[in-house]
């Protein structure tokens, strides 16, 4: 009878923290990016899609590729500052100057914040932005030939 019991009281211990270990997991901070144009700057948009602030946030850019201008550091005024991002919090930031709407964007960046229990998280993430403005060649296949 001890031995049910005990097992019993095992099996209860590890559901409760199973749970809560799931329970942690589930309202993580969940930092998402987005990349668009404005007339004159690529812009970054960096989102907390998750239930938990994302604490000493900080962003670097290791490379974009696809911009008829270099990358100047000094147009970006987010890499490398620490910052708190809160759920549903939206931070929107110019990372370069463009002379032209580029067709194609892919941006190569360095994440890392730490959750409410202090776990760091160090993320390397790749955003890449198509421009669909622009024209899209159209094959006619139901042309007739004579």
């Amino acid at each position: 009878m001890a031995v049910i019991t005990l097992a019993s009281v095992i099996v209860a211990v590890y559901t409760v923290l199973d749970g809560r270990a799931r329970y942690l997991h589930s309202v993580q901070p969940i930092i998402s990016f987005k990349l668009s144009c404005s007339s004159k700057y690529l812009d970054l948009e960096i989102l907390n899609t998750g239930k938990s602030p994302a604490h000493n946030v900080i962003v670097r850019i290791s490379s974009i590729e696809g911009l008829a201008t270099e990358y100047d550091p000094k147009e970006d005024n987010i890499t490398g500052i620490t910052f708190d991002l809160y759920p549903e919090e939206v931070v929107c930031n110019h990372i370069a100057r463009i002379i032209d709407k580029p067709s194609k964007v892919l941006l190569k960046l360095n994440v890392s914040y730490m959750d409410d229990w202090d776990d760091l998280e160090d993320l390397t993430r790749t955003v890449f932005m198509y421009n669909a403005e622009e024209e899209i060649m159209v094959l006619d296949n139901n042309s007739s030939s004579k």
